[in-house]
């Protein structure tokens, strides 16, 4: 034991020689924004959510609603998605399919849904337009109060959109945000690190925004809206970031957006790195485009939108995806400039430290889970998952840097050409 102290110190001597101050230098980012950015709403959110627990609510009539699934070329998750759906214990009045030009047999798989149920609905898109046209085309037939805008690779839990739906018995709420959980978890080490990142960096972190009043988007994949709200901001404008756009349209009207942690959905994640890192630029220059462009009128308190939540709302991927990455890059550019011998004890100590705050967060998950056995396993991959995450954040630099300078977002194969062409320079 005397052996791996003398080891330990002399690995970490040249850290720990300016005493208090050296652990500073090399750890002030962990210190000043990691730990008490994630434990201290991680924390709240515990004590909340064990608070809420005492509470109970007399039953309610839930509103009517439908649900529009935008398909393209997903003839082998299909099925799966509608018969999650028609097994919900609160059923939809419709299920509208929108089949966006798909060129397999996706819709042969809906038409023989559609006659098979007089719920569903099928309607086709004569060419591809994107996954905003598709929407909209769905939107056009809803005649529901509420409408649930899911992904066609989407399965639920039974009780799902009965949860979804309950904020909206407050007429302030406009739309409603649900937990999206990790289906294929166990297909890879890939898809391990991000089952965690949803329960970690996303449930967590949502179940804290919506309680502050400040949520900033409800995913595309499983989301509900008052069908008035939506139509009132007219939809969902073209192009990648969709979700995200809605969700700042109806919040610049006044709209409440919440968080509904009992709602749990399951999607599949990317399985390769090629394709994780595609769909995370992606991600990352929606931010730059619909924040920091599409809707800087949120910054000017002189805008009629404007009000300190939408502020902070808009802020807040900002200050965390942008600023303080950038704080994170330049922290680690300085270390390797200025002390590089210190380097090799600063990245294993951030290790440990990172593991330790990981291992507290998903310690928090699995408190509040209702799949305890499955987050437990979790814990076993909390190293990767910082490594994963160390990956991610130049990934994020890299699509900030690509979309201020080219606007690569204008140019994103995700919506067709002709989609592109015509949307806006945002």
């Amino acid at each position: 034991m005397d052996d791996q102290l003398r080891i330990l110190q002399g690995f970490f001597g040249p850290v720990l020689a300016d005493g208090w101050m050296g652990i500073w230098h090399a750890y002030w980012f962990f210190l000043l924004f990691e730990f008490p950015r994630f434990i201290l709403t991680d924390l709240w959110i515990l004590a909340m959510r064990f608070l809420d627990r005492g509470e109970s609510s007399k039953p309610q009539k839930l509103p009517h609603y439908s649900v529009i699934i935008p398909v393209l070329n997903e003839e082998k998750t299909i099925a799966a998605t509608i018969q999650s759906l028609e097994e919900q214990s609160y059923l939809p009045e419709s299920i509208i399919l929108v089949d966006d030009g798909s060129t397999d047999g996706t819709a042969q798989v809906c038409r023989s849904f559609e006659a098979r149920s007089s719920r569903i609905h099928f309607a086709r898109m004569s060419e591809r337009s994107g996954k905003s046209a598709a929407l909209n085309r769905g939107l056009g037939l809803v005649k529901t109060e509420a409408v649930v805008f899911v992904d066609a690779d989407t399965t639920f839990d039974r009780q799902a959109m009965r949860e979804l739906l309950r904020p909206l018995l407050d007429p302030r709420v406009d739309a409603v945000g649900g937990v999206l959980r990790v289906r294929n978890r166990n297909e890879n080490l890939l898809t391990e690190v991000q089952a965690l990142e949803y329960g970690i960096s996303i449930t967590l972190s949502r179940q804290a925004k919506s309680k502050l009043g400040i949520l900033p988007i409800i995913s595309g994949a499983f989301g509900a809206f008052r069908t008035a709200a939506v139509r009132s901001v007219g939809g969902h404008d073209p192009g990648p970031g969709n979700d995200s756009d809605l969700t700042i349209d109806i919040r610049e009207r006044g709209g409440h957006i919440v968080f509904a942690h009992e709602a749990i959905c399951h999607t599949d994640t990317p399985t390769d790195v090629t394709t994780l890192t595609r769909q995370r630029r992606r991600w990352c220059r929606n931010v730059v485009k619909n924040r920091m462009r599409k809707h800087a009128n949120l910054f000017w308190p002189f805008n009629k939108s404007f009000s300190l939540r939408n502020l902070y709302s808009t802020l807040d991927p900002l200050l965390y995806q942008v600023f303080f990455s950038w704080i994170w890059f330049f922290y680690l550019v300085e270390l390797i400039l200025t002390r590089p011998q210190i380097l090799p004890a600063v990245l294993i100590g951030n290790l440990c430290l990172y593991t330790m705050l990981g291992v507290v967060q998903q310690g928090i998950v699995i408190a509040l889970s209702e799949r305890r056995d499955e987050d437990t396993r979790g814990l076993l991959y909390i190293p990767a998952y910082n490594l994963y995450r160390t990956y991610l954040r130049f990934v994020m630099l890299f699509a900030q840097v690509e979309e201020i300078f080219t606007r690569k977002s204008l140019s994103d194969p995700f919506a067709p050409e002709k989609v592109r062409k015509a949307q806006p320079d945002w």
